[in-house]
């Protein structure tokens, strides 16, 4: 009777191994597919960061672009406004009454300040 109980405990525990066996097999398997996962995680990952440095580089190389445009567009803007108020001294003078030397100070000034503005644009698009 020892025997046979001894026997049936043996069984039993031998079931259990062979459960146990079953379960770190699967416990593995998941484990495996874990790790696949998370290193197809982790390149992705890698990936987009250098997308993301390269996305900021190009943010960065066009905003400095977009402000020399904009600055180009000042200047030109300037010149043009500068040329009709060089184009309207004498106009503008003769109605305000202005003798004939401040008309002369304020087209010299004018035309000065064009000069500037001429010098800027020939460096704007550095």
């Amino acid at each position: 009777m020892a025997e046979a109980k001894a026997s049936a405990e043996i069984a039993e525990l031998k079931e259990e191994i062979v459960l146990a066996q079953s379960n770190l097999t699967i416990t593995k398997s998941s484990f495996d597919n874990c790790l696949s996962t998370y290193n197809e995680w982790r390149s992705a990952h890698k990936a987009c960061e250098i997308t993301i440095q390269n996305k900021d580089a190009q943010i960065s190389e066009l905003s400095g672009k977009l402000a020399t445009a904009n600055n180009c567009k000042f200047i030109h803007n300037q010149i043009e406004d500068t040329i009709e108020e060089i184009n309207n001294v004498g106009i503008y003078s003769i109605f305000s009454g202005a003798p004939e030397e401040k008309r002369s100070a304020q087209a010299i000034a004018l035309e000065a300040r064009l000069r500037g503005y001429q010098e800027k644009l020939g460096t704007c698009n550095q």
